[in-house]
């Protein structure tokens, strides 16, 4: 007999204020479970996001709409629907892949969070109140949930110093798509991953290539995404880019240091958090508080071979797959008992 789960999804939606990141690893995780013959997915949307979530073939439950806030909603409204649609379908097991814990919880319901980092508590410890919300649910979901799944040993450290729950680290993969060509011409220009987050290090990635074509009297052009290309876009821009550079300060994982190698593109990136983890023993770890280690990492990624970029991105697709990411939660979900 399959094992009924609840994939609370009500709260994912990039148009709104889900990363497009948790989007992509939910429905990746959620294509995993629903072909698992163990398990019997009812998928719990809202009317707003439903369209989102229109090709899985599963069971789906559609929270009213209502004209309710959308914070109301998404604290009260959504988890009380989720409790009841658990109630009338015998379900005693809840997963939220978004890893927010509802503050309303039923006794005979065990709720799986998957908390994908605690960046929000970075930024209110630098005392950006704005953060207090998101940082409180995060604090109270690593309290409150049955089982915790989290995408790395770096976030797993980080967030057992806030909970004796049990933590599971499970990798994420990447989705292969096939890229479309990009305005710039190949080996032209250095791909910077990340944002205007103060985090991403957007500004020092800028002023580091410049001085480093100063110095060696190179020419490349700077790209950084604005957030709004397509999956098959950013491929191309991977694909096409010298090589790319992350210098992020933390990062919960770091899922574009494996897309870029997927596209047999290396990468310069900070050798710290997660970012160390993966990129364990491989060119191009840098620190990024001294630009000449930054630039001795750009030389090396410059003369790699071929065979050495196509040998790396094999071993990081047998770490990192989606595969191996759906065994693992599901062996746990299986596991869990009321």
């Amino acid at each position: 007999m399959k094992k009924k789960i609840i994939y609370y999804c009500a709260d994912i939606d990039p148009t709104r204020n889900t990363s497009l990141g948790i989007y992509k690893t939910t429905k990746e995780i959620l294509k995993q479970l629903i072909n698992k013959n163990e398990l019997e997915l009812n998928l719990v949307l809202t009317d707003n996001n439903k369209n989102l979530f229109s090709k899985f073939s599963c069971k789906k439950r559609i929270i009213p709409k209502n004209n309710y806030p959308y914070f109301l909603n998404k604290l009260f409204i959504y988890p009380s629907w989720a409790n009841k649609f658990a109630k009338e379908e015998d379900i005693t097991l809840i997963f939220l892949p978004k890893g927010h814990v509802p503050p309303i919880r039923k006794n005979k319901i065990k709720y799986i969070s998957f908390i994908h980092d605690l960046i929000p508590i970075y930024y209110l410890k630098k005392g950006q109140i704005k953060y207090l919300i998101s940082s409180i649910l995060l604090l109270l979901s690593a309290r409150y949930s049955d089982l915790i799944f989290t995408n790395s040993l770096f976030s797993k450290k980080q967030i057992n110093k806030f909970t004796s729950r049990r933590i599971i680290s499970v990798p994420l993969g990447i989705s292969n798509v096939r890229p479309q060509t990009p305005p710039l011409e190949k080996d032209s220009y250095i791909f910077i991953i990340g944002n205007t987050s103060l985090h991403k290090n957007l500004g020092k990635s800028k002023d580091l290539i410049k001085k480093y074509n100063s110095l060696k009297g190179s020419c490349y052009k700077i790209f950084c995404s604005s957030g709004n290309l397509t999956e098959e876009q950013l491929a191309g821009y991977y694909s096409n880019a010298k090589f790319s550079i992350f210098l992020s300060s933390i990062e919960g994982f770091g899922l574009p240091f494996i897309e870029t190698y997927n596209y047999l593109t290396p990468i310069v990136f900070n050798n710290e958090t997660s970012l160390r983890e993966i990129g364990k023993g491989l060119p191009g770890s840098c620190n990024i508080k001294d630009p000449k280690s930054v630039f001795k990492a750009m030389d090396k990624i410059l003369i790699m071979s071929k065979k050495e970029i196509l040998k790396i991105k094999s071993k990081l697709l047998k770490n990192y797959n989606w595969g191996k990411c759906g065994d693992i939660i599901c062996k746990e979900l299986i596991k869990i008992n009321i």
